[in-house]
């Protein structure tokens, strides 16, 4: 390769696996293009979505590049295509419902730079009220790991090595730190250990995977770490986490990881036993998930209640978010950076489109006291309201205004 065409040649490639993923996507890919990369390069791998996802990308960031599947072969399947196509060194695979700092190619290239024996990186992930993802650095799932989060002996003892090892609650969150277990929702790998140890197995459909991969590349040799000097915004696949079907994915995904890593190690009797153990969070998970959702369906959603903070720089905001929305008829309009400081002490709605990502991720994170936020994309067509209590995010769509999910 000639010197000029390596000046061009991708260091990072992103793989975005999408599957009916309006809006979100369109957040995703405006947060990454921000402040474009010389040296970053997006795909796209749609796994046959029906709400119009491939053609909104293609015609909204034509700059992309799109593999379009014609049916769903799982996720692993559509990220190990996605990184077949690609040419960087690095492979962020990303999930298309999250937002990222524009910084965030260069700090993954610095990181990496400066950690030559790691073969995978993970980040700080926030959902979208500013609370902090435990899944962000997470330990191997083993049978007893697993047993203490189900009994809640995690959440009593959150720092505890032995007690909250499934989410690795003896490690600081704000400090960098190996690992063993990262998030597929922003995984960053390195093409040399993708090339040893091979790609997602495609045995998940999905859910695990990632589980798998983290392991295998710490198995190798590789470094896994946790880096919360990135820090991006989750919305959690609420399109996902509703419906009791992928829990049933969720789980199998589990039997197949607990057989590939734990199967040919340990007795029968073991085998009974996490199984019982997968069966019973199973259960466990289906019941609160029909309760939340029954929960759903008697409370008003909207308007709603309190005072709001609207950041925009556009000075007749108040006339695009519909008046059924906000019970709050005078929202305060706080249209410079410099007076977030001054203006937490409420609800929050972001104009996506007037601010920096870092800025909305960054005053999100300052959320304490779990106040509503709620979120204007990019183009300004929906509105986005995440509920952590429920981890489902309501769709506003404002062309007709109208609940899309």
């Amino acid at each position: 390769m000639t010197e000029p065409e390596n000046q061009f040649k991708p260091l990072l490639s992103v793989v975005i696996v999408t599957y009916n993923s309006i809006p979100f996507i369109g957040l995703t890919l405006a947060s990454l293009l921000k402040k474009p990369h010389p040296r970053c390069e997006i795909i796209v791998v749609d796994n046959n979505s029906t709400d119009g996802t491939v053609e909104y990308i293609k015609s909204s960031f034509p700059q992309i590049t799109v593999i379009q599947n014609h049916h769903n072969p799982g996720f692993g399947i559509a990220c190990n295509q996605g990184m077949a196509e690609a040419r960087g060194a690095f492979f962020l695979m990303l999930n298309p419902d999250t937002i990222v700092p524009e910084d965030v190619v260069e700090k993954i290239l610095d990181f990496m730079t400066l950690h030559p024996g790691c073969g995978a990186m993970g980040v700080k992930m926030i959902d979208g009220n500013g609370r902090y993802l435990p899944e962000s650095k997470r330990g191997l799932p083993t049978f007893s790991r697993s047993a203490f989060r189900m009994l809640g002996l995690a959440k009593w003892f959150p720092s505890s090595h032995r007690f909250s090892g499934y989410y690795l609650g003896h490690l600081p969150v704000d400090k960098i730190n190996k690992i063993e277990i990262l998030s597929g929702a922003f995984m960053v790998l390195t093409r040399t250990a993708i090339e040893k140890c091979g790609g997602f197995d495609e045995r998940f459909f999905m859910y695990g995977e990632d589980i798998d991969l983290s392991w295998r590349i710490k198995e190798a040799g590789f470094d896994v770490y946790y880096n919360p000097d990135i820090t991006i915004i989750h919305f959690k696949g609420e399109s996902t986490t509703r419906d009791v079907r992928y829990l049933g994915v969720f789980y199998e995904a589990m039997e197949i990881f607990y057989d590939i890593h734990f199967g040919k190690k340990r007795k029968p009797f073991f085998k009974v036993l996490v199984r019982l153990l997968i069966l019973v969070t199973k259960l466990l998970s289906t019941l609160r998930l029909l309760i939340s959702q029954n929960l759903t369906k008697q409370k008003t959603i909207f308007p709603l209640k309190g005072k709001f903070m609207v950041f925009s720089t556009t000075k007749n905001i108040s006339s695009i978010i519909p008046k059924q929305i906000l019970a709050d008829d005078e929202p305060q309009i706080v249209n410079a950076p410099i007076q977030m400081e001054n203006y937490l002490s409420g609800n929050m709605l972001f104009d996506f489109s007037s601010f920096s990502a870092d800025f909305v991720i960054r005053t999100i994170e300052k959320n304490e006291y779990d106040r509503d936020v709620m979120m204007l994309t990019h183009d300004r067509c929906y509105l986005l309201y995440p509920v952590s209590a429920s981890r489902r995010t309501y769709v506003f769509s404002l062309i007709d205004f109208k609940v899309e999910s």
